[in-house]
């Protein structure tokens, strides 16, 4: 009984030995070489690069790709990059080659179609300015006429004011001259009808005095 108790000890003791190895033999490949997932490089202003089977300059190239070529990273090693081209090809280049932003040869047509589209955003917006001045010039002289228009009709009426304020007083004046004569005319008749109506009653009474 004890010796089978001794096997289970013993075999219990391999088993985790065996487990400890198997881990740190895994740490190890997945310490070495570690793949960088969805990590871009690109190619420098070299105009062309190789990529390469193995860690060297010597070895006859897999690819040929140029700058501004966009590299996925696989796996980072020393100082070279194993990269996967745009059209499948896997190999490893120097890590000199390549940067993380794309080169100036790259980016210089990206922000000439840029320059060119603001420009011409710009071209359009002084435009629409252009005809923005041309309305609001069109627009002052048709204020300024209006202006003038407005002045000489308040000229107009002004003048007119005076015409019937000088009409009414002018009608004041005459109406007042026109009453004291028809005052006069009206006592004048009426002096005469008097008399006429004396002088006919005298008669009547044979030129007896009234």
């Amino acid at each position: 009984m004890a010796y089978f108790a001794a096997t289970a000890r013993a075999k219990s003791g391999i088993s985790l030995v065996n487990y400890l190895k198997f881990g740190t033999l895994l740490l190890l490949l997945v310490s070495v070489g570690q793949p960088v997932m969805a990590e871009t490089v690109y190619v420098n202003d070299i105009v062309r690069l190789g990529v390469r089977g193995n860690q060297d300059n010597k070895s006859r190239p897999l690819a040929i790709v140029i700058t501004g070529t966009a590299l996925e990273i696989l796996e980072k090693e020393n100082n070279y990059y194993k990269i996967k081209t745009p059209k499948g090809s896997v190999g490893w280049v120097l890590k000199a080659y390549v940067s993380s932003e794309p080169p100036a040869k790259v980016l210089l047509p990206e922000l000439q179609e840029r320059f060119d589209l603001v420009n011409q955003e710009l071209q359009e917006y002084e435009a629409r300015v252009g005809e923005i001045d041309t309305q609001n010039a069109l627009l002052a002289d048709k204020l300024a006429g209006a202006t003038m228009e407005r002045n000489r009709l308040t000229e107009e009426l002004a003048a007119f004011s005076r015409q019937v304020e000088a009409s009414r007083k002018k009608f004041t004046s005459t109406w007042s001259i026109l009453s004291g004569f028809g005052a006069g005319i009206a006592l004048v008749a009426f002096t005469l009808g008097a008399l006429w109506y004396r002088r006919r009653a005298m008669r009547k009474l044979g030129g007896l005095s009234i």
